[in-house]
């Protein structure tokens, strides 16, 4: 694991490991196109955007999206 090999890492609480995560994640966020895609990735997007080219209306909004997220339980054992 590569946490292991950055020292300091493992000594963090799980606040500070939650922290560091989200740091790295803004940092990720601002890369935009520089962040590699596999072709594997690639070919699973051409695959979805053409199936929706298709038929859009096989798809759901996000409204709807959302709305079935907000309607499902919470899981307990979290």
């Amino acid at each position: 694991m590569i946490t292991e090999r950055i020292p300091g890492v493992q000594e963090l609480s799980a606040a500070g490991k939650l922290s560091l995560a989200s740091e790295l994640w803004e940092e990720l966020e601002g890369l935009g196109n520089e962040l590699p895609i596999s072709e594997t990735h690639k070919r699973a997007l051409d695959a979805r955007y053409a199936r929706h080219g298709d038929d859009p209306s096989a798809g759901s909004s996000w409204e709807q999206v959302k709305d079935r997220l907000l309607l499902r339980p919470y899981p307990t054992n979290l």
